[in-house]
């Protein structure tokens, strides 16, 4: 099932790419979400059989699936009519979407301006499957190597948007990943790169503590980092913004103008 220009273009619109890539997906959930969509376009409450036939599937498969939904909180059934309606989840699924692309959407409007405050070269990443992800680059006036597009994938330790992630995301999300890198980071001789639990568990509470997260060239040899947390207004992490640059022409110092900036755009 191919999602519609409209549903993806506040990702589109914020740099974050949508792939028509059908591998890894799971058949049964592109199937119950024509169900959810179906109930949407309607517009109202609807019976069984005329649900349904909307979403073009059989009414005892159809019952299997909003009974599920049902369980779920996605939707609800009136006790008096029997139709369905959505539930609460999707509601606050919905909302909190909303909050999310628009605090997105104002960030990657302004990155430039960041960008040209700082006079340095600005990315803003996001999550997605397996980790944080730059969704737009605003490249200096200074020549920086990166060897980053739109699309790369950041390391949660050695890179200054995954700090910030690593302190502000779920747990939930970055478990995994975590313990991956720590595995990897054993056999590096990295100065400062965190190589037990305890370090990982002492960064975030920095990163936390500062709102920010810094690296020098543990992710790129020749490049330094700093990253802020930009929050949506549920008071969920929605994106990192990182200013980077050469050693020596960029300041990553904890309370000097760069990262000031970030705490002033953040805001």
């Amino acid at each position: 099932m191919k999602l519609r220009d409209a549903e993806t273009l506040p990702l589109r619109r914020a740099g974050v790419k949508v792939s028509g890539d059908r591998r890894g997906r799971v058949q049964s959930v592109e199937v119950g979400v024509g169900l959810l969509r179906a109930l949407i376009e309607a517009g109202e409450p609807q019976p069984l059989g005329a649900l349904a036939r909307l979403a073009g599937m059989a009414p005892p498969k159809a019952h299997r699936y909003l009974a599920s939904y049902v369980e779920s909180g996605l939707v609800v059934q009136s006790e008096r009519s029997g139709a369905y309606d959505l539930g609460p989840l999707a509601v606050r699924m919905g909302l909190t979407a909303i909050d999310r692309y628009h605090a997105l959407a104002n960030a990657v409007e302004r990155l430039d301006e960041f960008r040209d405050k700082i006079e340095q070269t600005a990315l803003l990443a996001v999550w997605a499957e397996g980790g944080p992800v730059v969704a737009r680059i605003a490249l200096s006036r200074q020549p920086v190597t990166l060897a980053v597009r739109p699309g790369t994938t950041f390391p949660l330790l050695t890179s200054a948007s995954g700090r910030v992630f690593l302190a502000f995301a779920e747990p939930r999300l970055t478990s995994t990943l975590v313990e991956r890198e720590l595995a990897h980071a054993a056999s590096l001789a990295a100065p400062g790169l965190p190589k037990t639990r305890a370090d990982v568990d002492a960064l975030i509470a920095e990163v936390r503590e500062r709102s920010l997260a810094r690296v020098s060239q543990t992710f790129l040899i020749g490049v330094e980092a700093i990253a802020g947390p930009i929050f949506g207004p549920d008071g969920r992490l929605a994106a990192a913004l990182t200013a980077v640059g050469h050693p020596g022409n960029i300041d990553i110092t904890w309370d000097g103008p760069t990262a000031r900036e970030i705490a002033t755009f953040a805001r």
